[in-house]
Order: structure tokens, then C-alpha cells, then sequence
């Protein structure tokens, strides 16, 4: 999953408390694959033993090299998942006794990003206690990040090594804010590591090919959506939106590339100043629908980050222009009381403006971040980033909690989902390509490489996050359209 969507899609299912953090589970059975290549050879082998019980063995077993593999199936000798019991009432679950859709559930605190969160959690004693995807790892006496301490399922693309063509059936783990994310996947002949040992980070199947890799994973603005339009403020001169230092020393670059980056730190200023009306408008009609403290605090506290960002960007914004200090003129708000007051409508905006784009503005400024190198921009990105996921999760929180109290207004929620979807993906595809290598140093991605980013953004974040969110609110019944 490119740019490590993985972490962005747990995050936002945490916030909801709908699933454990995690990539969720594969949608395929697992099959014998033939990877070419050399087969893999697992030498000094050492089995890892069960917690509590240093006679059974897991059924995993650590190579020399690090890589740990399932050479056969084991029962568990204690199936229970690990975690501190829930004490937060307004949550999925309260005790263990809640959590009955599979054996073996308990209702804990969830790691998470952004608050405290309660949700299910269920151990296996074997892979028939498993979804569909998934294989059991029972509880390891080891001290190897790369392995649970506690049975848990686990995505698997493979159940045996006997499936794998001569290569490994291995299990890697992946830190990604929320806790450790563990993963069967086979070894191929062109991995770059074994373990997590052979990394500064994460050693995890994310190459192109599955190929094992190094994996770092870190963690533009909201948009102010008024009678179906994106409203943002024009330009003045003047000074008091500017925040920090910026160099004005650019002659390196060209003059299109200049230009290119005065339009994209200009486009980014004037939409985080726009996100701060949004914020504004998401805090009324929470208060309109009678919202618990904990999303008021969070939109509020979401107000206040984006001043910074929109004096950050202006900041950027002014240097590459070189010219007079550039800061917003005055925002049109003409229309926004009257809106206000259609229920039915705010749902709709928090699609729009939260769930899908405030969460494609914190995929691309972790990307945008990756490549920067000048400064100030890094500084500005580095904040920008670290915010915005913080800014998409109170939306997403908000749809969960509103569809709780008024399940009617599922279809209505789902119909907005599929509109804003397509009209995003619609926009990428209108997007104009630039070819300016200068400016990725500067903050912008390159135009091909951002299109691809954001559709797979949408597929395997949005749109599963969405999925999630509108069958929760159908119960056990069929699965949404989105």
C-alpha cells in the first residue's frame, strides 16, 4: 500500500472504535505462490515457545538471519488477548460480556492517536477461530518486536511456508502510532531485510512486489464548502499573517519553478485560512446536534491549528513571491447562517469537507513532507502533517456518534459518500501536469506521482473507512454501496 496508507486507515477506524489497529483482514484465501528465484533456507533454526508454557512450541520458528516463519500450526495454550480493561462509558463496549462476535473477545483500551478509545478485541486458540485472511499466532516467549506477546489473528497472504514456492511463510510487524500491526506474508528472493533488527524501523512486506523492506511511517486543510462551493480569500498585502523566518535567498530556482510554488504555497495558505471558517461552522452544528464535550474540544482545538498552518503557508507564500508580505483579504461568509440550520445538510458537509477532504490533505503532506529538503519548508510541512490526520478523525468520530442516534439518515450519508468520492476523483483527473523538478525540494509533489497517491488514498483509505463506518450503522445486515 503506497506511502504507507495502512497507518492513515487504522487511525481513522480507531477514532470511530470500530476495529483494533490494524490493516484489517485480506480478502482473499490464501494460496501456493511461485515466487522464483532461489529457495529460501531457514538455517539454525530456534522455536519460539508459548507464554506460560515453555513446552508448546508456537509453531513459528527464528532463522540465523532473523526472519521468523511458520513451519506448522499450533493450538494456543491461553487464547486471551492482551490490553487493560475499559473504564469509559459512551463507548462500543463496556465489559467482556459486549464483545461476542467472535470466541475469546474482551473489551479494552485501544491504542490509538488521537484520545483514549474502548473497542473489542478477540484472542484464537487456532486458525478456525479466525476470519477468512487471517491465521492465529499464539502468544511467544520471545523478545523479538516482529512477534506477539499475545494470541491474536492475524492478516495472512500465506498459512504455511509450504505455500510460499520455496520461499518463507514470515511474520513482520509494523509500528504505525497506534500500536504494533503484525502480518504473514511469503519472503522473496529480492528482500532488502529480514528482521526488524536490519532496519533503523520496521521490516514489513511493503514493497511493490511484496518484497520485505525498511518501512518508516510518519504520520491542503479542510474546505470551506458553502451552497456546494469551495470558498477560500482573495490576496492583500500586509504583514500580520506571517509566522517564523523564511529566506528569501532563491535565485537557484527558475523563474517557472518560482511561479509554480508561488501558486502552490499561495492555494495552500488560502485554503488553511479557509479551514479555520470550516472548523468555526463543524463547532455550530455540533452544538446544534446536542455533541458531547470531547468533539467540541476537538474542533476547537482544530480552529486554533490552522491560524498556524495559514501563517506558516503565507509565510512561504510571500518569500517565493519576493514581493510585499502576502496575507488573506476578507472571507465571504454570505449564506453560511442559513445553512446552518439544515440538519440534513451538515452530515453531508461533514463528508465532504472532513472525511474525505481533510483526509487527502493529511495523505499529501505526509508525502509532500518526505520529499521536501529546503527548511522552512520541512518546518511548516512537518507541523502541517502531524495535524491534519488529528483534524479528518473528529469528522469521522462525528458521523460514528450521529448515525448511532439517527440511523434514518444512513442512506443520506451514503449517497454523500459516493458523490464526494467521485467528485474527487473527477478533480485528479483534471489536475494539469507540471514538469518542475526544482519544487519537490520545495513542497510540491510531483503532479503524476500525486494523482496516484490521492486515487489510492481514496480506494484504500476512504473508501474501506466509509465501508466500515456505513455497515456499522447497518448492524449485521447487507454491506453498504460505497
Amino acid at each position: 500500500m503506497d506511502w504507507k496508507l495502512a497507518s492513515f486507515r487504522s487511525s481513522l477506524m480507531l477514532a470511530m472504535g470500530l476495529v483494533a489497529c490494524g490493516p484489517g483482514t485480506k480478502t482473499s484465501d490464501t494460496q501456493e505462490t511461485d515466487t522464483g528465484g532461489p529457495p529460501a533456507v531457514c538455517d539454525d533454526a530456534k522455536p519460539i515457545m508459548q507464554v506460560g508454557a515453555p513446552d508448546v512450541a508456537t509453531g513459528w520458528v527464528v532463522c540465523a538471519n532473523g526472519t521468523i516463519h511458520r513451519d506448522a500450526p499450533a493450538e494456543c495454550v491461553d487464547p486471551t488477548p492482551s490490553g487493560t480493561a475499559c473504564d469509559i462509558e459512551g463507548q462500543d463496549c463496556m465489559v467482556d460480556a459486549d464483545c461476542d462476535a467472535r470466541e475469546h473477545g474482551r473489551c479494552v483500551y485501544l491504542p490509538s492517536m488521537i484520545e483514549p478509545i474502548c473497542g473489542c478485541v478477540y484472542g484464537c486458540t487456532s486458525d478456525a477461530d479466525c476470519p477468512g485472511g487471517t491465521i492465529c499466532a499464539c502468544a511467544g516467549e520471545t523478545t523479538l518486536s516482529n512477534y506477539p506477546g499475545a494470541s491474536r489473528c492475524i492478516p495472512a497472504e500465506c498459512t504455511l511456508s509450504d505455500d510460499c514456492g520455496g520461499q518463507l511463510c514470515a511474520i513482520g510487524s509494523l509500528q504505525d502510532g497506534c500500536g504494533a500491526n503484525y502480518e504473514a506474508s511469503c519472503t522473496t528472493p529480492t528482500d532488502t531485510c529480514h528482521a526488524d533488527a536490519d532496519c533503523d524501523v520496521d521490516c514489513h512486506p511493503e514493497g511493490a512486489n511484496g518484497q520485505w523492506e525498511c518501512v518508516d511511517l510518519c504520520c491542503c486543510g479542510r474546505p470551506f464548502v458553502v451552497a456546494g462551493e469551495a470558498r477560500v480569500a482573495g490576496l492583500r498585502a500586509r504583514g500580520d499573517w506571517l509566522i517564523g523566518h523564511v529566506s528569501r535567498d532563491l535565485m537557484e530556482l527558475s523563474r517557472a519553478a518560482r511561479r509554480r510554488l508561488v501558486t502552490r504555497w499561495g492555494d495552500a495558505a488560502r485554503m488553511e485560512h479557509a479551514s479555520i471558517a470550516a472548523f468555526a461552522r463543524f463547532s455550530l452544528q455540533l452544538l446544534a446536534r446536542g455533541a458531547p464535550p470531547e468533539l467540541l474540544r476537538d474542533a476547537s482545538r482544530a480552529t486554533r491549528d490552522e491560524v498556524d498552518h495559514a501563517r506558516r503557508c503565507f509565510a512561504l507564500l510571500s518569500a517565493y513571491a519576493g514581493g510585499p508580505a502576502q496575507g488573506p483579504a476578507a472571507l465571504d461568509v454570505v449564506g453560511v447562517g442559513a445553512a446552518l440550520g439544515a440538519r440534513e445538510r451538515a452530515l453531508v458537509e461533514v463528508v465532504f469537507e472532513a472525511c474525505v477532504g481533510e483526509t487527502l490533505a493529511a495523505v499529501e503532506a505526509a508525502a509532500a513532507l518526505r520529499v521536501a529538503r529546503a527548511p522552512a519548508v520541512r518546518e511548516a510541512l512537518a507541523t502541517i502533517a502531524r495535524d491534519e490526520l488529528r483534524h479528518a478523525a473528529p469528522g469521522w468520530r462525528t458521523l460514528r456518534w450521529a448515525l448511532r442516534r439517527e440511523p434514518e439518515a444512513r442512506d443520506r450519508v451514503a449517497r454523500a459518500f459516493a458523490d464526494a468520492i467521485a467528485e474527487a476523483r473527477a478533480e485528479l483527473a483534471r489536475a494539469p501536469v507540471h514538469e518542475e523538478p526544482d519544487c519537490e525540494a520545495h513542497g510540491l509533489l510531483d503532479e503524476r506521482a500525486r494523482r496516484e497517491l490521492l486515487a489510492a488514498a481514496l480506494r484504500d483509505v476512504v473508501t474501506p473507512c466509509a465501508r466500515a463506518l456505513l455497515d456499522a450503522a447497518h448492524g449485521e445486515g447487507a454491506r453498504a454501496p460505497v
